[in-house]
């Protein structure tokens, strides 16, 4: 995710998540993931997740497709801890 830049610097600053703040779960033709929330709001800002819930978007894991997909439900966190997380699940089409 690109970050706002560092004052007096030609670099450009990005942002990564380690891999245990990314769940993802397969069950049937449902797949629940959970991400971080600036995560989960870039991927919307770039396009992979799309605004309309009919639209269906394709899905791989580890480089290989599992289908064409669309969001059923995209839940915010219910606490105010600082470990807050999205939880999104899909839906296979």
């Amino acid at each position: 995710m690109p970050l706002v830049p560092y004052r007096n610097c030609n670099s450009v600053a990005s942002l990564r998540y380690p891999t245990h703040r990314i769940k993802f779960e397969q069950n049937g033709d449902e797949v629940n993931l959970t991400v971080p929330p600036m995560l989960a709001l870039e991927m919307y800002r770039i396009g992979i997740l799309p605004q309309d819930k009919k639209i269906s978007f394709p899905v791989n894991i580890s480089g290989r497709p599992i289908g064409n997909f669309r969001i059923i439900k995209f839940l915010y966190p219910n606490t105010d801890s600082h470990d807050e997380k999205i939880f999104i699940t899909l839906h296979k089409q």
